[in-house]
């Protein structure tokens, strides 16, 4: 999974950075990832620049699992304020990607389905 993190700064929510990581993997690349204002949902953010972003609010990480599988990214809440994306996957890990760092890492699968389990199963990705 290629996509390419972007350190969170201050001038930027948590989903702010989330939304840019993945316009950047749909090749649709605003200018900068502060024209997104704090107070837009995930949803509102993607839809300004996609013309098919899909909410995938209540599926199951399996489920959402085809998107990352078809390379398309998926933003994963894990608390009330904080998301990451998932950009690929094993039997075992999941491959994400935190904002708060910029970079990418493993981690277990069956803790994390747990952990976006706990945050509502809370999923944005796009069709094209």
């Amino acid at each position: 999974a290629g996509i390419e993190g972007v350190a969170e700064d201050s001038k930027v929510s948590n989903y702010a950075a989330c939304a840019y990581m993945l316009l950047k993997n749909a090749a649709c690349t605003p200018e900068s990832k502060t024209v997104f204002a704090n107070e837009d949902s995930i949803y509102d953010m993607l839809n300004k620049y996609l013309e098919t972003p899909v909410s995938l609010s209540g599926c199951s990480l399996e489920q959402v699992l085809y998107f990352v599988s078809n390379n398309k990214p998926v933003i994963a809440n894990v608390s009330e304020n904080r998301a990451v994306l998932i950009g690929g996957y094993t039997a075992k890990t999941l491959t994400i990607y935190d904002p708060a760092t910029g970079k990418a890492r493993d981690v277990n699968r069956k803790k994390y389905e747990k952990i976006f389990k706990a945050a509502g199963n809370n999923f944005i990705s796009y069709m094209k």
